[in-house]
């Protein structure tokens, strides 16, 4: 639960702060809301894009493969990487010969080891779907009374 108040409080202050914007309660809740699932879609799809490479750790790669069904998104990231030079691996891919011949040592920089236990956390998701439905519930409302 503290969780969820840091992250709506946050939501808040980075929509004032970039924008300047004034937003409701309800807006910046529902904002957190999203954020909040999408969080949740990438603490599992990031450790198994790491594992399907063969890694135990978390890359900067992983981040930019999450993101690539969303152009903007990606385009932003890559932007961001090549900003502050964390890419931690070769985009090349080597051949048979090459990976027999030479061995190359990988930064570790920038990549951030996952732990199982750090995902297993004591939150409530029955509380999530009560929040979803509210949500869903208050925007037939919304649209019943336009």
């Amino acid at each position: 639960l503290a969780l969820r108040s840091a992250l709506v409080h946050a939501v808040g202050k980075i929509c004032e702060s970039e924008r300047g914007l004034e937003m409701e309660p309800a807006t910046v809740a529902t904002l957190s809301f999203v954020v909040e699932q999408y969080m949740k879609i990438l603490a599992t799809d990031l450790p198994a894009f790491a594992s399907h490479a063969k890694r135990s750790s978390i890359s900067v790669d992983d981040v930019l493969l999450v993101a690539r069904r969303n152009p903007d998104v990606l385009a932003r990231l890559n932007d961001y990487v090549e900003t502050y030079n964390l890419r931690t691996t070769s985009k090349k891919k080597k051949t048979d010969e090459t990976k027999a011949t030479t061995t190359k040592k990988k930064s570790k920089d920038h990549v951030v080891d996952f732990d199982d236990d750090f995902f297993d956390d004591d939150y409530d998701d029955d509380d999530d779907d009560s929040d979803l439905i509210k949500i869903k519930e208050e925007q037939q409302r919304h649209l019943i009374n336009t």
